[in-house]
């Protein structure tokens, strides 16, 4: 009976306190790499959005302006009495990046 209740040796000891550490630092590491990926995927994700936020404004922007043609060329067609020309006749100019405005 004093054979099995032998107090625990300093080597046991310590290998279940390296074995305890490595376990915890083996988990801390793993957190915070994942942090990290899932820090690079919000960044990724953010800037999606502010590009298709910047392509929905630009959208909206040429809806506007063919609703505005339309309405306008109603209105001059009634009070006005003019007409429509045609497709040959009309000249389109390129609306100004937003880079490019002061």
């Amino acid at each position: 009976m004093a054979a099995s209740m032998k107090p625990r040796k300093g080597r046991q000891v310590m290998a279940f306190v390296l074995v305890t550490f490595l376990v915890l630092a083996s988990g801390i590491v793993w957190r915070k790499s994942y942090g990290f990926t899932e820090g690079q995927r919000l960044r990724e994700l953010s800037e999606r959005r502010t590009e298709l936020d910047a392509h929905r404004t630009r959208i909206e922007g040429e809806i506007r302006s063919i609703l505005t043609l339309r309405r306008l060329g109603a209105t001059v067609e009634k009070k006005l009495g003019l007409r429509m020309p045609a497709d040959t006749q009309l000249i389109w100019l390129p609306r100004p990046h937003a880079d490019s405005l002061p």
